[in-house]
């Protein structure tokens, strides 16, 4: 896969911050109109502060749950995933969809993680305020 230009806001705008963008920029002429894709790349480290928060979640649940059942669950709450029907049963079945990084940009994923951990704590963390439990892995990601 070929490396994704990434650009860094300075003080005089947006400067190219890898080889791929300065490829880019430099191919370009001065006053020529571009169009860059506004996305966020995800942060690698909050990431894996939503599977330590789920763990730490985990560890205190009632009833008690694996990180990996809760992440579906979260999934569940934010609607994040499709419902289909069981064409045997005619049940209907949660099919969850992707957090990966190419499925969420960083301001999505966060909005996830807001959501998911107020429904979590609501569920399986009762008397936990999720804003709070949030301040706290927010600022080890920071």
């Amino acid at each position: 896969m070929a490396e994704r230009p990434l650009y860094r806001r300075g003080l005089r705008g947006y400067e190219p911050d890898n080889g791929a963008a300065l490829d880019f920029w430099n191919a370009g002429k001065p006053g020529e109109l571009v169009e860059l894709d506004g996305k966020r790349p995800r942060n690698p480290q909050f990431h894996r502060l939503w599977w330590s928060m789920l763990n730490l979640m985990a560890q205190n649940s009632r009833p008690a749950m694996t990180a990996e059942q809760l992440n579906f669950m979260a999934k569940v709450a934010t609607g994040t995933g499709e419902w289909v029907k069981n064409p045997k049963t005619g049940i209907p079945l949660f099919m969850p969809g992707s957090i990966s990084f190419a499925a969420m940009d960083q301001v999505t994923f966060k909005q996830f993680v807001q959501t998911a951990a107020a429904a979590l704590c609501e569920r399986f963390l009762p008397g936990v305020v999720p804003d709070d439990l949030l301040a706290e892995f927010q600022d080890l990601a920071a």
